[in-house]
């Protein structure tokens, strides 16, 4: 009977909100926690209080997963302008359209009409999951291509997410999307070739990552 009890007695620590009478302040908070053993030990559901939190999270309001943006060369430049790590690429990019795309694909010998995604036109907006948009560009600069992902912000700026240069090359570059898939998206400068292809995906940290 002993060994079967303590079979069933929890062994793995147990996090402990809340603090003791004597403990610090910041113990005292809903958010502090602390990991215990359970054993011989009496845990007890604890109360908290304080005053209301003053602020509070914008209603960000429910956004499309993808939205395409205008391709005026002069406010992709200027968001990119506006980025530390991206800064040197601006006076000189152009944005990839459609027949960029296209293009990107033939050089594997690949059409739109293989895709089982969809063919991005050109710039556009991602929502990788509810609250969070993305400028989503690829395109040349100088002797360079690239792609940029950008966070935009409240004030006209904007932050940087991701970004992938493929230095001392220009050749076009295809984008794809699927609402099957929120938080991935394709990329290939030549479809089905070794090594020129990837995802840009939404990790699980919330980070915008790009992949070769």
């Amino acid at each position: 009977m002993d060994r079967q009890r303590r079979r069933a007695e929890p062994r793995t620590p147990r996090a402990h909100r809340g603090g003791e009478t004597d403990d610090p302040l910041d113990a005292h908070r809903c958010a502090a926690r602390r990991a215990v053993a359970p054993e011989g030990r009496a845990l007890a559901f604890r109360c908290c209080t304080g005053p209301a939190p003053e602020l509070a999270y914008p209603d960000v309001g429910a956004r499309r997963v993808f939205r395409d943006l205008p391709a005026e060369e002069s406010v992709l430049r200027e968001a990119l302008a506006s980025v530390p790590e991206l800064a040197r690429f601006a006076a000189a990019f152009v944005p990839y359209d459609r027949d960029d795309a296209l293009a990107a694909l033939a050089r594997g010998g690949a059409t739109e009409a293989d895709m089982q995604w969809e063919l991005a036109p050109g710039p556009f907006a991602w929502s990788p999951s509810t609250g969070e948009e993305v400028w989503v560009m690829a395109g040349s600069s100088g002797e360079s291509a690239l792609i940029a992902a950008l966070y935009p912000m409240p004030d006209g700026s904007f932050r940087h997410a991701a970004s992938f240069v493929l230095a001392g090359e220009t050749a076009p570059i295809a984008l794809l999307r699927t609402r099957g898939s929120r938080g991935e998206l394709l990329w290939s400068a030549c479809w089905g070739c070794a090594g020129e292809s990837g995802a840009i995906r939404f990790d699980e940290s919330a980070r915008i990552v790009i992949a070769q």
